[in-house]
């Protein structure tokens, strides 16, 4: 009798030591589907920018990176072309040549040189990107579309427009800020000594213009612009503490201050319903925080901390926040024990789930590269090491791969470290 219990027991190791092999082999190949890739595409050093990357982002059929180069680079043969171009290029190789955008370096240009006046946005097989210009010695903006057409418009000179209220040398004095959607379309934000002028341009033109406060040319800014569904224009501006201003027909302005200090860094992103998601770096607190805005009472936004012990350096890029199928996700790059790349998923109401470490980015230079996009039911992350461009495709829901890799530890007696990064094939 005690041999038969024993037996029995000795099975039911093995019985349970062979489902634990399966499931762990199950977790095992799912978590490889979620590996870093290294693209085939080349960062190539340029003397004036150490940190060339702009954006990454993928169409339903191919992956584009958008670089900053200096026009003697560009120019062959090499020649004196004071230019800076932004260069849209496939990441595949051996394809065409990219598509160059040439922006005249003048004082009117100098924040081209940093991501606060341009933008690109992905229309399922298309793209299109905006950028401030300079034509004919005056700000400009530029659209250029996937079919390789492109229009610039030459801002004319405000209202009242006079050498004292305007300096036009300044290189502060001039934004564009993209406004996402499937048609080009941009905010051209005119910085003068009593006020500063919104206007509306897409590839017809101008349309609608406002007024808003005044801004201190010393001080650089972080804006963000969503369009609303009923029209209107949501704009986030990291000025003189988070603010946002609602932006309707016939000039109408509605201002909300969101929260009264100036966060390192910021990102908003909005979902079908109207709500925007803000995801704010604090490196006074050393906190990730977040909040929902619902249009219509912008002032009952309630903040929350997805992630405290952060530290996210550089002024642009260090921090985002996509639309998800169940909500938002955010990630940045956390400074503290090296250029950790974490996200987290973000719910309609500002709380965040579990943080899931998804790389590290480059030590190089003063502020590291990272892109997220959403895409379906996956989310798309693109960072650097100073030569290769690496991917690493997670699902939409990172609650959900969490679990995965508890499941992991559970059946396999680790969690997943970081993946090998993988060569592209």
């Amino acid at each position: 009798m005690a041999l038969e219990t024993v037996t029995r027991f000795l099975s039911e190791i093995v019985r349970f030591l062979s489902c634990s092999a399966l499931w762990c082999a199950v977790v095992q190949m799912a978590n490889a589907s979620f590996g870093v890739t290294q693209t085939a595409y080349v960062i190539r050093p340029t003397p004036i920018f150490t940190d060339p990357l702009r954006y990454v982002a993928a169409t339903d059929g191919e992956t584009l990176v958008i670089t900053t180069n200096w026009g003697r680079q560009v120019a062959v043969p090499s020649s004196r072309d004071f230019a800076v171009y932004r260069e849209i290029a496939k990441v595949a190789a051996g394809v065409d040549e990219p598509v160059r955008v040439r922006i005249p370096v003048t004082p009117r240009s100098t924040w081209t040189v940093d991501p606060l006046s341009e933008g690109f946005f992905v229309t399922g097989t298309g793209w299109w990107y905006a950028t401030l210009d300079d034509r004919d010695d005056a700000a400009a903006t530029t659209f250029v579309k996937s079919d390789g057409s492109r229009v610039t418009y030459v801002r004319p000179p405000p209202p009242g427009y006079t050498d004292d209220t305007t300096d036009t040398t300044h290189s502060n004095s001039w934004q564009t800020i993209v406004i996402p959607g499937e048609k080009p379309r941009a905010l051209e934000l005119t910085y003068r000594v009593e006020e500063t002028i919104a206007r509306e341009v897409d590839w017809s033109g101008a349309s609608r213009s406002w007024r808003l406060p005044p801004v201190s040319y010393e001080r650089v800014s972080r804006m963000v612009a969503q369009p609303l569904p009923d029209g209107r224009i949501a704009l986030l501006s990291n000025h003189n503490g988070l603010s946002l201003y609602l932006l309707a027909d016939e000039g109408h302005v509605d201002a909300v201050a969101l929260r009264n200090l100036r966060i390192q860094q910021f990102d908003a992103a909005i979902d079908g319903a109207g709500r925007i998601a803000i995801v704010a770096a604090r490196n006074d607190t050393g906190t990730i925080d977040a909040a929902i805005i619902d249009p219509a009472h912008p002032d009952h936004a309630e903040w929350s901390a997805l992630r405290h012990d952060v530290r996210v350096t550089g002024p642009f890029g260090g921090v985002h926040v996509v639309t998800t199928p169940d909500g938002f996700a955010a990630a940045w790059i956390n400074e503290l024990d090296g250029r950790r790349i974490e996200a987290t998923d973000v719910d309609r109401r500002g709380h965040g789930g579990p943080v899931v470490e998804v790389g590290q980015a480059s030590s190089r230079g003063q502020a590291a590269f990272l892109d997220v996009q959403a895409k379906q039911d996956e989310l798309l992350f693109w960072w650097d090491d100073g030569v290769h461009l690496f991917q690493r495709r997670l699902p939409a829901s990172l609650k959900g791969y969490a679990i995965l890799n508890d499941l992991a530890q559970r059946f396999c007696g680790k969690a997943e470290a970081h993946p090998e990064e993988r060569p592209h094939q």
